[in-house]
């Protein structure tokens, strides 16, 4: 009885945690509105690198984490897609942050971003 007690109060704690959204999935709206904002720049991106970026950000994993706020983060510098603003690391490294979790995202990925922010005037790393 004590195990079984103990195995659906696992149950309980798993999908309590999952429901706080520890490990949860971005989940944006290809429709939506994508701008590129780095400090006074504020552009609406193009259908194609919309496609781009929501193919990186879309159904990534959001984790908490408290390493990436080593990277340096501002909202000045950021992907809005949507009602999601993906901060992008200051630095160079493959960080974005959603709210207070963070996303990994792959070398060629953050490449094409950072060409992205490079393509409308932005640099990094921009500490």
């Amino acid at each position: 009885m004590k195990k079984y007690v103990a195995f659906l109060l696992a149950i309980v704690l798993m999908f309590s945690l999952s429901s706080c959204g520890l490990g949860s999935r971005v989940r944006i709206d290809r429709d939506d509105e994508a701008r590129l904002i780095f400090n006074d720049i504020d552009v609406v991106l193009t259908d194609e690198e919309k496609e781009m970026v929501f193919e990186i950000f879309d159904g990534s994993i959001e984790r908490l984490t408290l390493g990436a706020s080593s990277c340096g983060f501002d909202e000045n510098v950021a992907i809005q897609f949507g009602s999601y603003r993906f901060l992008i690391a200051n630095d160079t490294c493959g960080t974005a942050m959603v709210g207070t979790r963070a996303i990994v995202i792959d070398d060629e990925d953050i490449e094409y971003i950072h060409k992205l922010f490079e393509k409308y005037g932005g640099h990094f790393p921009c500490i």
